[in-house]
């Protein structure tokens, strides 16, 4: 198998939240009134589209990939799952919270995909 091909197939829930990041930050740059709420279902939509990505890749041994640089075990796809779960949740405890009514929460939803992406 190919890096190309690995990229695919292993690494499709950190592809899907890289279109996600991008996305949201193309979105703040539209300067709408029901940001806030498009951001909120899509940031949801991307961190399950995740979550289904990276359940649908499961092993149960170890893989070398891109030359032995990377390893894939079952403990690091539980972590995955553990922290696009958690991520999950602080999108939809932050939806209920009340401090910041006024302000647009679309750059806190891009910064959370991006430090799900980066834990993951």
């Amino acid at each position: 198998m190919n890096n190309l091909e690995s990229l695919k197939s292993y690494f499709s829930s950190e592809l899907i939240l890289v279109i996600g990041i991008v996305a949201l930050v193309f979105l703040s740059l539209r300067k709408s009134e029901n940001n806030t709420n498009v951001s909120l279902v899509f940031t949801s939509i991307v961190l399950v589209l995740a979550l289904f990505a990276t359940i649908q890749t499961h092993f149960t041994t170890s893989l070398s990939l891109f030359e032995g640089m990377i390893a894939l075990d079952p403990m690091g796809q539980f972590f995955k799952v553990l922290i696009i779960a958690t991520a999950l949740i602080a999108v939809v405890m932050s939806s209920r919270a009340n401090d910041l009514e006024n302000s647009p929460k679309v750059e806190f939803y891009a910064f959370l995909l991006t430090l799900t992406l980066g834990l993951n």
